[in-house]
């Protein structure tokens, strides 16, 4: 097990095999292809429909340009923890006009089953202006909403 990994980054996994080869008949050593077997893991929290957990949004506040962000529009993200495995996220603007719509579906997605990655890209493919957004999760398992707020910061 890998320890110190932190939630939402990327992780690359591979196992390698080698052989020291053979100098009598002038066979050189060999090591298999470090991309042959190559895993990406992101990892994170599992779903809950508990009452009591509180959705969470990292990183939040979101700085454009952070050491993380790529620098291009769609390679900027955001992440919703601690979701129910089947979900809708509302994220609104403070006029209250929806931007954006994410149908969450658990371990469907290449995330860990309780989050969501989100790239700032609203439904009618702009990216997002700087402000404050709030965000409503509906648990369609319950039927419970739960809310929030993310700022990003352009």
């Amino acid at each position: 097990m890998d320890s110190g990994v932190k939630n939402g980054f990327k992780y690359y996994y591979t196992v390698t095999s080698y052989d020291v080869g053979n100098p009598d008949i002038g066979l050189p050593p060999l090591e298999s292809s470090l991309r042959q077997n190559m895993v990406e893991i992101i990892p994170g929290t599992p779903p809950t429909s508990e009452p009591d957990e509180e959705i969470g949004v990292y990183p939040n506040p979101y700085r454009v340009r952070s050491m993380w962000d790529t620098g291009s529009p769609r390679g900027r993200v955001i992440r919703f923890n601690n979701l129910p495995e089947h979900a809708t996220i509302y994220i609104y603007n403070l006029a209250g006009d929806l931007v954006k719509t994410i149908e969450h579906e658990g371990s469907k997605t290449g995330e860990a089953g309780g989050e969501a990655a989100w790239d700032l890209i609203t439904d009618r493919e702009q990216a997002v202006a700087t402000g404050l957004y709030i965000f409503c999760v509906k648990d369609h398992k319950t039927g419970r909403m739960k809310k929030g707020k993310f700022l990003v910061i352009k």
